[in-house]
């Protein structure tokens, strides 16, 4: 029998009650606070945005009535503001400080606000006012009065709620946790037995606890019957266990599989490190086992492999995984003991055989190696060949070139002029075949060198138009040139490459162009960042590309017509050339084609822009704005170019196609009133010629003061001399440049047209290489020319003698020493490969010595034309570099350049 419970168990809902009623009234005190200063703080609010927008209200009101001077007005205002209860005094004055409208109540004042009367931009007054304190007190005690009610309210229902909310998620989990707990032991005791110190709420709880203790004491006896089980199935596992302490590292026990293994019992390893009985050839070190203890402690569980011995002294293997445990309250580290010995001895094996395998390959790559030396090696003798070829090649061809150049300056018969020029193209045309070979050989051997330099594209196509004109001419083919004005003036490239292809693709226009024009145009495709893309392209008139031949056209050595009756020759290597260095130049060429009609060959090359751009179209284009110009030609495509270039200045140009249509627009064009300001006349239209077209519009009194420019080629320019007559202010030699007619045009700010006198009208350009009146020898400097071979002398010291300079011949660099040390000169011309001393010694000897010898220019002449041929040359001390044979335009270029009339002093005579 149960003895009764003589004092009632606490509650501990009530006391959690307590507690929580004065935990509500601490905060509500707070609040109250908070509430207090909040109150305050929209009472300020509230009174300083009522003062703002009756100031507003004021301002806006008061305005218009002061200015009118209605001072009723004003203080009937001031009068109803100030029957508000809030406010205690206000006072309006106006621009002189004179008091209108003033009023106070014995109120104390809270806030003052005064501003200006604005009316029109003009201040005409003042307004004062003041809030009373009464007003901002009953403000305050109505937001406390409302806060405190709903503050009371909040704390009634926080209390109301927490006491349902208690009893029911405290009494109810209780209750659920007694009935689980009761599920696990439906016989446990009446809740009584769990006394009164108990709160009531946990002694259903506490009485089952207490059954469930009883049981567990039994269930210890059961786990302990079960360990001897655990025993039985940890001495039958296939790989050996070791337990060791976790601290001590001590070894509290092993299974029977781990003593078969390595002959020692469970008694003599016990309370041992592993370290203890491993053997003296063991790789296990006890630091390392703790390290391997340590970091299993900390979580992981790592694997290692030693090499230990059994208790036979016999070697072995082991893979030990570790893994952290707790038994009974104490941290064991639990080991799988794994015998690898047959699987390193597999891994001995494989690493054998692969270090004969490193061997094998060790040799097989020295064996590469060699072969690879043994490829350089060919190369490099390959290179070496083409060079000495070049050099024996080139060295008669500068004989052959040089001396037909010279020989066509001699007075000849036609005959002998015609058999001179033959010989002097068929020389020539050997030296592009040449040339070609040597190109394609260096770009296929990787040794084709780029030069990177700043360039006008304007300049390079002109140069090309040099090249390309005499023989468009000799066909009787029109030689235009567009040259797109968007395009930045310089750019950073190789022009010399860029010429190249250019002459390349002009020469097979002009080849397989019978009649017609030639056109070449250079254009902006996309600028951007650092970066231009130029787009070029070569137009013909000729025999077009029959669709059966366009697939090989960009192969060596490949032709339009292969066959033995073929009738245009070449090595057909230029278009692969071409396509070869657009592809260098990360660019891309194509062409267009229709056979019978003609052909485009274009390309696009990306080139760099220099950081600071210069201005892409020309400088002073106000004086060419509206001038109208009439150009006559005969070719469309002259007249096309024409009007493409002097639209673009700004000009407004007229065409016509010959003399006839001509005079009908000049005179018309005057009648009008608008007559022409220049008109550019071609000189060889069938018919009606430039020359005569001139003097009809020069005897004429109508047209006799329009400005004449004449356009001839050179072979008709070099026979009339006389530029028409008089007729004519000036003359440009076909192709016409785009920078030589932009200066021939008389609308400059500083050039004034000359009247067609007849000085003016003989002028005549000197041609190349011609020297003016009164160039005389002791007025040039002495040039030191070393060569060793005859004819090359012999053709040097022509070329020299007939651009009018003086010059000394030595036969090697030794001889050139003495001859400097003699004498002064202003320029030598240094063959580079010579007897006794060579020409890029004799250079460095120069260069080493400034003191002696002086800073004087040296100009290589080589026969040489491989890949860094022209860096050695300027890595030896020279300044330039002239590649034979060298021809006589060529040889006064150089000497222009380094030799400029400002600099040029006086010299010695030809000789030896």
């Amino acid at each position: 029998m149960v003895e009764k419970i003589e004092r009632k168990a606490p509650s501990l809902a009530g006391r959690l009650m307590w507690h929580l009623l004065a935990v509500v009234v601490l905060v509500s005190l707070a609040a109250g606070g908070g509430l207090y200063f909040d109150a305050v703080h929209r009472a300020q609010a509230t009174h300083k945005g009522k003062s703002e927008e009756v100031l507003r209200y004021l301002q806006g009101a008061l305005s218009l009535p002061m200015w009118n001077l209605d001072d009723p007005t004003v203080r009937r205002i001031g009068e109803i503001v100030m029957q508000d209860p809030d406010f205690s005094s206000m006072a309006i004055r106006d621009q002189e400080n004179r008091a209108i409208f003033s009023s106070r109540k014995e109120k104390t004042a809270v806030l003052s606000k005064t501003g200006p009367i604005i009316y029109n931009g003009q201040p005409i007054g003042t307004v004062e006012f003041q809030l009373s304190l009464e007003g901002f007190q009953a403000r305050i005690r109505n937001l406390l009065l409302t806060g405190s009610i709903m503050l009371s309210f909040v704390a009634t229902a926080i209390l109301l709620a927490s006491f349902i909310l208690m009893r029911l998620f405290l009494k109810r989990p209780v209750q659920q946790l007694t009935a689980i707990a009761r599920s696990f032991d439906p016989e446990a005791p009446d809740p009584a037995v769990a006394g009164a110190d108990v709160y009531h709420e946990f002694q259903p709880l506490v009485a089952v606890l207490a059954a469930m203790k009883q049981k567990i004491q039994e269930q210890i006896q059961e786990l302990a019957e079960e360990e001897n089980k655990f025993h039985t199935i940890f001495d039958g596992v296939g790989d050996s266990i070791v337990l060791s302490d976790a601290a001590t590292g001590k070894i509290v026990a092993v299974n029977k599989r781990f003593c078969e293994g390595s002959g020692y019992s469970e008694a003599e390893v016990v309370g041992r490190e592993i370290t203890e009985f491993s053997g003296k050839d063991s790789s296990i070190e006890l630091g390392e086992v703790r390290k391997f203890y340590g970091r299993t402690r900390q979580g992981e569980t790592p694997v290692a492999e030693w090499r230990v011995a059994n208790r036979a002294g016999a070697p072995i293997w082991i893979e030990v995984n570790m893994r952290q445990v707790w038994i009974g309250g104490r941290e064991m580290i639990l080991e799988v003991v794994r015998n690898i010995t047959e699987r390193k001895e597999h891994e001995a094996e494989l690493k054998e055989y692969r270090e004969n395998l490193e061997h094998l390959v060790k040799s097989r790559t020295a064996e590469l190696e060699a072969a690879k030396a043994q490829a350089e090696a060919a190369s490099k003798a390959k290179g070496q060949f083409l060079a000495n070829m070049s050099h024996e090649i080139r060295t008669p061809l500068n004989g052959v070139i040089g001396m037909m150049d010279l020989l066509r300056q001699t007075d000849l018969n036609d005959e002998q002029l015609g058999m001179a020029h033959t010989a002097q193209l068929s020389a020539e045309s050997l030296l592009a075949v040449i040339n070609d070979i040597l190109d394609l050989s260096k770009i296929e051997a990787g040794k084709l060198d780029f030069a990177v330099a700043p360039f006008e594209v304007g300049a390079v196509m002109e140069e090309t138009l040099d090249v390309l004109g005499l023989r468009a001419e000799e066909k009787g083919l029109e030689l235009t040139c567009r040259i797109d004005p968007e395009i930045p003036r310089r750019l950073i490239g190789d022009p010399g490459r860029l010429r190249q292809i250019l002459i390349n693709l002009g020469n097979n226009a002009i080849k397989f162009t019978h009649r017609g024009a030639v056109s070449m145009e250079a254009r902006l495709r996309k600028a951007s960042g650092d970066q231009a893309a130029i787009h070029f392209a070569v137009q013909d008139t000729g025999i077009g590309i029959p669709e059966t031949h366009r697939g090989q056209l960009f192969q060596n050595f490949s032709q339009i017509d292969s066959s033995k009756t073929r009738q245009f020759g070449g090595a057909g290597l230029g278009l692969a050339i071409c396509k070869r260095l657009v592809e260098l130049m990360d660019g891309e060429i194509g062409f267009e084609s229709r056979e019978g009609e003609g052909s485009t060959f274009w390309f696009t090359v990306l080139l760099k822009r220099p950081p600071e751009g210069a201005p892409s179209r020309p400088q002073s284009l106000e004086s060419f704005s509206g001038k109208r110009i009439l150009a006559v030609d005969d070719n469309a495509a002259g007249r096309d170019m024409l009007q493409f270039y002097l639209n673009s200045w700004g000009c407004w140009t007229a065409l016509a196609e010959d003399g006839q249509a001509a005079l009908e627009m000049l005179k018309g064009a005057f009648v009008a009133g608008v007559p022409f300001d220049l008109a550019i006349l071609d000189a060889g239209m069938p018919g009606m010629g430039g020359e005569e077209l001139g003097r009809i519009i020069k005897g004429d009194p109508l047209l006799s003061q329009i400005p004449l420019l004449l356009l001839a080629s050179c072979s008709r320019r070099g026979k009339s001399g006389d530029s028409g007559n008089g007729c004519f202010y000036g003359c440009l030699t076909k192709p016409v440049k785009p920078s030589q007619l932009f200066k021939a045009l008389p609308f400059h700010a500083s050039l004034s047209v000359p009247a067609p006198t007849e000085e003016v009208a003989s002028a005549r350009l000197p041609v190349a290489g011609e020297r003016g009146p009164g160039a005389e020898s002791a007025e040039l400097p002495l040039i030191l020319l070393a060569e060793d071979n005859p004819i090359n002398q012999i053709v040097a010291l022509g070329m020299v003698k007939k651009l009018g300079f003086p010059a000394q011949l030595v036969e090697n660099g030794r001889e050139a020493l003495d001859a400097l040390s003699r004498k002064s000169f202003g320029l030598i011309l240094m063959d580079v490969q010579m007897p006794v001393m060579d020409g890029l010694e004799t250079a460095r000897l120069i260069r080493g010595a400034p003191d002696r010898y002086g800073p004087i220019p040296i100009v290589a002449m080589t026969a040489s034309a491989m890949a860094g041929d022209r860096e050695s040359c300027l890595a030896a001390g020279m300044d330039d570099y002239l590649v034979k044979p060298v021809t006589l335009a060529g040889l006064k270029e150089v000497l222009d350049r380094w030799l400029p009339p400002g600099k040029r002093a006086e010299g010695g005579e030809t000789s030896k």
